[in-house]
């Protein structure tokens, strides 16, 4: 559901700024009649990603048919995308800064796609291998999120006065610095449909969006802060992708449900922020330094970019001859508060010893229920189907959303090593990182009209994946350890994770080879594991892969 007015109109209006700007004469103080130094760069890189699945996981189902476990893949194509980047720059004035940067992608349609759930197929009970039906989920995946050409970013850099900077513009806004977990990184979303996102950089992740940003340094205080306005005009693109949109990376086939009801989904329907003022979201950052400490405290009012949340159900008043009524799900991103802090001190012993703690807070978080509270199902006992306003044949009934306090935090350490035995010539650069999420509630859901807990009644992770059940306490821990040989020609780095609440993490080894100034190689193993197929990492338990990448930038 795209506002033809925040999607199409706001976006050229702000361009037409930026270039006026860029027009204008005297902005950044440049004194009148003064030449100022214009330059034009362009530069890019092309680059090529293959790689293959290894994992000898099978495919198991129960007697009903639905699915135990997942797999399937083995020696197929993990990915195959090649990308052409374009970064111009033009700086026709001191204090103007005009950058963009168009990206291409063309990428092959992978056989692991046959698994994607997307929205305009009814929902199967189970695996449906129809060769049709496989061929338009494939197609459906490819067209949509791996072939495209796109103009990512557009923002113009103004120097205003000595001390205010703005940003105006399609661009990324990051605030958190806490790697893959984006505890306070909450602007833009990420598209993670075309590869797992802890194997790649948030960089090329990110959604850029339409943002307003204006920076004001205070030298007094020793710090600046920074405000940021989003206007709602990116529509599906202001939320990251559902990971059920695709199979080659997507979330697995859901197993069976703790309640099967006689409702079949035939189709869901995202409601995606798209009212340019209503909509917008607001955020504010401080950033200072107290001695050798550097901090920020930042508040943020947005929507929750991820995962969407079960809003209604319309469902046809007559029975199907299957014995299922068809049912049209609405999903949508509640508004949600969010609060952070981050402190960071480097140590003069050990030398180079930086240590991070970031954390952030939510307030009212909403997360999706269980099966067991469907539609209708209200824990208050005030839910109920009734009329469809929309729709005269249909019935609606509201799903049970459910907000908690939950609070994440990190804290990361990092430290060169010197190992003669393995590097004589270079150090190492270890990194270790602990991160924990408390939803102080727990999981359960409480039944209003006795106060005592339902055990049949829980809140999750994954709408529709009754084994997501959210933990009061979860708890992960990271380690990478990088170095490079032959004055940096060769890079070798090791990165593994491991949640200890669900059981599950992978480790990855890569090699970057660094051949002169343009070429750019890397050849990467990756193994995930998980001891169930349905909790955490074991989501992805069938995707160990190797991989392969040639960039060549100019």
């Amino acid at each position: 559901m795209t506002n033809s007015f925040g999607s199409v109109v706001l976006p050229r209006v702000l361009a037409t700024v930026i270039i006026a700007f860029a027009a204008a004469p005297g902005v950044a103080g440049a004194a009148e009649g003064d030449e100022a130094p214009q330059t034009f760069t362009v530069g890019g890189q092309i680059q090529t990603y293959t790689g293959l699945f290894i994992a000898n996981d099978k495919n198991q189902v129960d007697a009903e048919g639905f699915p135990t476990s997942h797999g399937g893949k083995e020696g197929k194509i993990s990915i195959f995308r090649n990308t052409l980047r374009l970064d111009a720059n033009w700086a026709p004035y001191e204090g103007f800064n005009l950058h963009a940067i168009i990206l291409g992608v063309r990428s092959a349609m992978l056989d692991a796609d046959r698994y994607a759930q997307v929205p305009e197929f009814t929902a199967d009970l189970k695996y449906n291998d129809n060769a049709t039906v496989v061929d338009a989920k494939k197609r459906w995946a490819s067209e949509r999120y791996y072939n495209y050409l796109d103009l990512r970013e557009l923002y113009a850099d103004i120097d205003v006065t000595k001390r205010l900077s703005l940003r105006v513009g399609r661009q990324q806004v990051t605030w958190g610095e806490t790697g893959n977990y984006r505890l306070l990184d909450v602007i833009n979303p990420t598209d993670n449909t075309w590869h797992l996102s802890p194997f790649e950089s948030f960089e090329d992740q990110r959604i850029p969006l339409w943002i307003f940003k204006a920076l004001y340094d205070i030298p007094a205080l020793e710090g600046s802060l920074e405000f940021v306005w989003v206007p709602a005009l990116d529509g599906d693109k202001m939320v990251t992708v559902p990971l059920t949109f695709v199979g080659a990376w997507g979330l697995p086939l859901g197993p069976k449900n703790l309640f099967v009801s006689d409702i079949r989904i035939n189709q869901k329907y995202f409601l995606y922020p798209d009212r340019p003022f209503e909509d917008s979201r607001l955020g504010v950052r401080w950033k200072g330094v107290i001695g050798q400490f550097t901090y920020t405290l930042l508040y943020y009012w947005g929507h929750q970019i991820s995962p969407p949340v079960p809003y209604y159900a319309s469902q046809e008043k007559a029975t199907r001859p299957d014995g299922y009524h068809y049912t049209d799900v609405y999903l949508n991103f509640p508004r949600q508060h969010i609060a952070g802090l981050s402190l960071e001190y480097a140590f003069n012993y050990p030398v180079g010893t930086v240590v991070r703690l970031e954390s952030s807070v939510e307030p009212n978080r909403t997360y999706p229920v269980n099966s067991y509270l469907g539609p209708g199902y209200l824990p208050d006992g005030s839910g109920r189907w009734y009329q469809d306003p929309d729709r005269p044949d249909y019935l609606r009934a509201d799903f049970h959303q459910d907000e908690r306090l939950t609070v994440s935090y990190a804290v990361v350490l990092q430290q060169p090593l010197i190992i003669r035995f393995l590097n004589p010539t270079s150090s190492f650069i270890l990194q270790l990182q602990a991160m924990q999420t408390v939803v102080p509630e727990g999981g359960y859901v409480k039944d209003p009209k006795t106060g005592e807990t339902n055990y049949n009644w829980f809140i999750l992770g994954i709408p529709g994946y009754d084994t997501t059940k959210v933990s009061a306490y979860s708890t992960t821990f990271v380690g990478a350890l990088l170095t490079n040989y032959l004055h940096g020609l060769l890079s070798p780095m090791i990165v593994s994770a491991y949640d200890i609440t669900y059981k599950s993490g992978f480790t990855r080894v890569e090699l970057r080879i660094l051949p002169g100034d343009h070429w750019r190689f890397s050849v990467a193993l990756a193994e995930i594991y998980g001891q169930d197929p349905y909790k955490g990492l074991g989501l992805f338990r069938d995707r160990d892969e190797v991989t392969l990448k040639a960039a060549y930038q100019f």
